[in-house]
């Protein structure tokens, strides 16, 4: 985990710059500002690191939202942050082993790397009515279907022509909320290529949202669009950015 030692002042500087940069790129893009969720990448950070971005995040009355990559990190991050008392949400970014998932839904609200059905059944056998942590989510589980919108071999993410039937699957799954989609945009200079990436993602979300299926209502989010990528996705519809870099700096 990175060593450096960020105060809740130096955090509230950063993630300050941060949002504006989200709310000029909205008025670029004529949208508000305020459509577009900060969700802080944690990933790396020590846990008094991120009890204090949660600090920082509900002093400048943001939304307590963090992405966490691994479950082990995700754990001391939960055990962290309610030493706080802050009201947050840590949801899983990074992709999820079904060997981790028990200890996963011990400690994180949401999952955003959702890949493949078995994944689905297994969550919906934990979290609905009569399953493990059943308790823990009374209003149910919210997850987030990922996509490999880019197609490169390095990233994580059901293939574009199976996002709106495993969509479907998550909509339906007892237990689960749908409230929509993920991806990691292009890496490249290429900002035609970028756009590409992030706009085939809105593509599949419009379709299951005009679908009527069950539970596709509220499968709104578009989760896209990182510190290097972030004005662009605000331009293409992005719902909610992951920013870790340009908040805590590089990773060792």
């Amino acid at each position: 985990m990175s060593e450096t030692k960020l105060t809740v002042e130096d955090l509230k500087k950063s993630i300050s710059t941060i949002r504006r940069r989200i709310d000029d790129a909205a008025e670029k893009a004529g949208r508000n500002g305020s459509e577009v969720d900060l969700e802080l990448a944690i990933k790396t950070q020590t846990p008094a690191t991120c009890a204090a971005a949660a600090v920082a995040l509900h002093e400048l009355s943001l939304p307590v939202l963090l992405g966490q990559n691994k479950v082990q990190e995700a754990q001391a991050t939960f055990d962290a942050i309610s030493a706080t008392m802050v009201e947050s949400k840590v949801n899983m970014i990074g992709n999820l082993q079904s060997n981790k998932l028990n200890n996963a839904l011990g400690c994180v609200t949401g999952i955003e790397t959702i890949d493949r059905g078995k994944l689905i059944n297994k969550i919906s056998e934990r979290v609905r009515p009569g399953g493990r942590f059943a308790d823990r989510f009374p209003e149910g589980f919210d997850v987030w279907v990922q996509v490999n919108t880019s197609g490169e071999e390095t990233k994580s993410g059901c293939k574009p022509e199976e996002a709106v039937e495993l969509a479907y699957a998550a909509a339906a799954a007892e237990g689960l909320n749908l409230r929509g989609f993920m991806t990691i945009g292009a890496h490249t200079s290429e900002e035609a290529k970028i756009v590409a990436s992030f706009e085939a993602l809105r593509e599949i979300r419009d379709t299951v949202l005009a679908s009527g299926e069950e539970g596709t209502a509220q499968a709104k989010d578009l989760s896209m669009g990182m510190t290097q990528d972030l004005e662009i996705a605000v331009a293409h519809g992005a719902t909610r950015v992951r920013v870790g870099t340009a908040v805590f700096g590089k990773r060792d």
